[in-house]
């Protein structure tokens, strides 16, 4: 990015700026995969009302966002400890389509890995990502995920469709940079 790019923890003010992205980030990357009455429709007041209430009440989740240029360009979510076997969750990881391919997306993992890292020492990080999104696979293949099973999920519209976890080990206790 040519913009300086800052990286602060959301707060449960930030929730409809988060739910527009996330709706712009679903719009570009879910078209064909999920309805598209879903996406031209209800979309945004659906994100809105699941953000605000999530950052309201939910004390486990770290949002983290990208800002350039005076305004948001993309987000990820970290809950650690949502699973024994996997480790955290990236439970949301998105980018306007205008930032793709340009760091915006490593800068928010690396920030994500580091604290991870730091607050849950010796946790790997992990995600589920859908199997028709091959961009975002893609992706996360070049941030070092490795593919481990496949679950059908639940979408935002109530359909059901392939997933794919993606998992990122645990740093080593050598200094393995993060």
């Amino acid at each position: 990015m040519t913009e300086p790019l800052t990286i602060r923890q959301a707060t449960p003010e930030d929730a409809d700026t988060i739910a527009l992205l996330h709706a712009e980030s679903w719009r570009s990357a879910y078209r064909g995969i999920v309805s598209d009455a879903y996406l031209d429709g209800p979309v945004i007041a659906e994100r809105q009302s699941w953000w605000r209430k999530r950052l309201a009440e939910d004390a486990t989740i770290v949002v983290l966002i990208a800002e350039a240029g005076g305004g948001a360009a993309g987000f990820i979510a970290w809950v650690g400890g949502a699973d024994s076997q996997f480790g955290g969750i990236i439970d949301n990881f998105h980018m306007l389509p205008t930032a793709k391919g340009k760091g915006v997306g490593r800068k928010l993992f690396d920030t994500v890995r580091h604290l991870s890292a730091t607050q849950r020492p010796g946790e790997a990080l992990f995600l589920w990502v859908l199997e028709a999104n091959a961009a975002a696979r893609a992706a996360y293949a070049r941030l070092g995920g490795t593919e481990a099973d496949r679950a059908i999920r639940q979408t935002g519209d109530g359909g059901q469709v392939p997933a794919v976890r993606v998992i990122w080990p645990a740093p080593r206790q050598s200094g393995e940079r993060v």
